[in-house]
Formats: C-alpha cells, structure tokens, sequence
C-alpha cells in the first residue's frame, strides 16, 4: 500500500537546516518520499518572509505571549472557535471543522494507518470515533475546498502569514514547539523525547494527521489517541510547477520536533486532505 513519507520530509528537514528548495527549478536535493513524490522542504519560508514590524508586534520582533488577546469566532455551521491575537496577526485557535464538499473527518469513509508497538496496520474506526476526531483535529480538506471554508471575513492564510506567525513566536527553529498544543503529539521514536509544545500563545496547534488522495486512506492516526504529524494548507500556489504550498509541524525527531516547516505538495496531490486554520482579513 502506498503511504506519503512525511517522516522523509522531516529527516530532510534536519540536514537541510536553511535552504530554499523551490519546486521549479527542479533542485535535485529536492527530498523525495519512499515511492518517489517530490516534497519540498522550506525553512526559509515561500516569499522570504517579512523581517519588518508586521512580523512581531507594533515594534516588530518577537511577541510577548502576555499580549495576545483571546476571542471567538462562528462558521456557517454555528460552531464556535477560540481565536488569538498574535501580534497584529489574529488566528483560529483550532483546525476548522466546517463541513463541506470535498473535506473528511479522520477515517471517514476509508481505512486508517495505525501504529502498536513500532508495527503499522490498517484498520477501521467507528462512527463514534470518527466524530470525536473531527470534533479534536476537525476536518481535512483538499486544497481547492480549503480555499472556499472559511467563515466571512476569514480566509485562508498565505505563506507570508504563516512566515510572519513563525517570525513572531521567535522564528523556524522553534516555532512549532511555541505553537504546538502540550498535549496530542507522539514521542519521538528515536530519543523518547514527547512531541508536545508549550502553546505559549494559546494556538494550539493539533496533528490532525492526512487523507490519501487516492486510496481514501489516512494516515498518522495511532491507537493511544496521539498523532505525528500537522498539516496546514495555505493559499500559495508555485504556478510554474502547480505545486500547492502547506505549513508542517512534526513530533518525529529531536531535530525537528521543535521547527515549523514549509513544504509543497507537487501536481495533482493538492487532493490529499490536511488541515485548515483560518486568519482574519486585515
């Protein structure tokens, strides 16, 4: 059965700590998965960022945790999310979970990879248990669905957004565990290190794991409730090679475990579902 690599893409990301791997140009260092899809790793960040004051607050730099305002927000469906003020940056402060064509809840309507003791297998899980997941990570959705979701005045965040949500928590190398929820993330297999962050801005960050593209499979599922992997789309697209770019926070090594990384999703994979969180139009 095919699986997407995403721990591939994280052992990448460790040895290319700050390189811009840019699907285009075709970079033969561009990291591939076990069954030859092409993922690029971003550390950089698409667009180089912004280095200016709208990463940070009014006087740019890194945001004191203290300052961030909390707030709710409603979608179509009347559910209701917490929302937090980075900076001058305001965000979901968990995946959205807006029904709609094209988006799933883990493990609806396909099997599901899961992990006992090192060893992976695919298995089912019930209609109960397929709710609660959607209810804690919320929806997956392909790239074009995740375009449209957002509820009225939100949208989905660009790589500049996320570029300058990174900036303002202290930069790439420790975002993710500035981001991360403290609970949900598996150890990392190689050192027993625990994967969860300390959510110091209240973004809570959930790995709500993926769905094949093909086989309506997911994946990163496992059987004591945690998940390895989040995945954010963003509304990026690299025209020249049709690659649709995402936000990726992994647990899987010492290495990484702490860095939020950009990476893009080559022709025809921006169906593999992920993650949403929306932003507030400025």
């Amino acid at each position: 059965m095919k699986r997407f690599s995403f721990k591939m893409l994280a052992v990448a990301a460790a040895v290319c700590a700050v390189c811009w791997l840019g699907c285009g140009g075709g970079d033969d260092n561009n990291p591939a998965d076990n069954n030859g899809d092409n993922v690029g790793n971003n550390t950089g960040g698409d667009n180089g960022g912004d280095n200016g004051g709208d990463n940070g607050g009014d006087n740019g730099g890194v945001v004191d945790p203290k300052t961030v305002v909390k707030g709710t927000v409603g979608d179509r469906d009347l559910q209701l999310y917490k929302t937090v003020k980075i900076g001058r940056q305001t965000w979901m402060a968990e995946n959205l979970n807006t029904h709609t064509a094209g988006s799933w809840c883990l493990g609806e309507g396909g099997g599901i990879m899961v992990e006992t003791e090192g060893s992976f297998s695919l298995g089912t899980l019930s209609s109960a248990e397929i709710q609660a997941n959607c209810a804690k990570y919320g929806r997956l959705y392909t790239w074009a669905a995740a375009k449209t979701a957002c509820p009225s005045g939100w949208r989905l965040p660009d790589t500049t957004d996320w570029n300058r949500l990174v900036e303002a928590v202290g930069g790439r190398e420790i975002a993710a565990k500035k981001l991360k929820s403290t609970n949900g993330w598996l150890h990392s297999i190689p050192t027993g290190t625990i994967g969860n962050g300390t959510d110091d801005y209240g973004f809570s960050a959930l790995p709500g794991g993926y769905r094949d593209n093909n086989s309506n499979d997911y994946y990163d599922h496992h059987y004591d409730g945690d998940v390895e992997n989040g995945l954010w789309w963003t509304a990026t697209k690299d025209v020249s090679c049709d690659a649709s770019y995402y936000q990726h926070m992994t647990y899987y090594n010492d290495n990484v475990i702490n860095r939020a990384t950009l990476g893009y999703m080559a022709d025809g994979y921006d169906r593999y579902g992920f993650s949403v969180r929306c932003i507030k139009d400025d």
